[in-house]
């Protein structure tokens, strides 16, 4: 299993403060993250189709009502929030520590995702399971199952980062 000290263990996360704001709930506390599991890596997925990140806010775009549920359960299960902000549009929560624990320990980006956009490098030692959950996160956002010449189902996958295609391939070459 892959462990997810093992990945940080060269990251600093500075200390946390918090402003208070009336219209936001803030989380001060989450679940540390000790491995690794399908569950976080299709949580990962998800934030890498759908996902933003800013200082103090993570949120993942969904419309649709059963995918909503999923990204709610990611952060229930994953770092124990109790409060979930829903949109039509989109699931947030406000924390600054769990931003920090998303860029600066896991690598994934603050603010908009660049057009060079790559997967995470740790993904890459993962076992096939978690490889599989985290294909399965990031097709819920940025995959399609369109038609093949012969009228097979063909899953798809887009992204406008070449590069985050190629990783993809070599992810999927791997199960």
């Amino acid at each position: 299993a892959t462990h997810a000290k093992d990945i940080l263990k060269n990251t600093k996360i500075e200390a946390f403060s918090y402003a208070k704001r009336q219209s936001k709930q803030r989380i001060t506390y989450i679940k540390p993250i000790r491995e690794i599991t399908p569950l976080f890596a299709e949580f990962v997925g998800a934030m890498i189709s759908e996902g933003c990140i800013s200082k103090d806010e993570i949120a993942i775009a969904g419309i649709n009502n059963t995918l909503q549920e999923l990204y709610v359960s990611y952060f229930k299960e994953l770092f124990n929030f109790s409060h979930v902000k829903r949109t039509s549009e989109k699931i947030t929560v406000y924390s600054e520590a769990l931003s920090q624990l998303l860029v600066k320990g896991f690598g994934l980006n603050l603010n908009r995702k660049p057009d060079n956009y790559t997967i995470p490098s740790w993904l890459f030692a993962c076992n096939e399971e978690t490889i599989a959950a985290f294909v399965r996160g990031y097709y819920h956002g940025d995959g399609t199952q369109g038609q093949s010449n012969a009228k097979y189902p063909t899953p798809r996958i887009y992204s406008k980062s070449k590069q985050l295609l190629l990783d993809m391939q070599i992810l999927l070459l791997r199960l």
